[in-house]
């Protein structure tokens, strides 16, 4: 199931190469600025993808 955000800044272009969205740096969601670093880690994800 998917969750909906406000805004998601990612490092690269998604419109060209969807493998960008993994360069995710913030979540903005139901107005909360949320660090893409945190949310990974507390998915399980160590660091940034390569």
């Amino acid at each position: 199931m998917g969750k909906t955000a406000d805004l998601v800044l990612v490092e690269g272009d998604a419109s060209e190469r969807l493998s960008d969205l993994r360069q995710t740096r913030v979540v903005i969601l139901d107005g909360k600025l949320m660090d893409a670093d945190a949310l990974r880690t507390a998915a399980g994800f160590s660091g940034l993808p390569k």
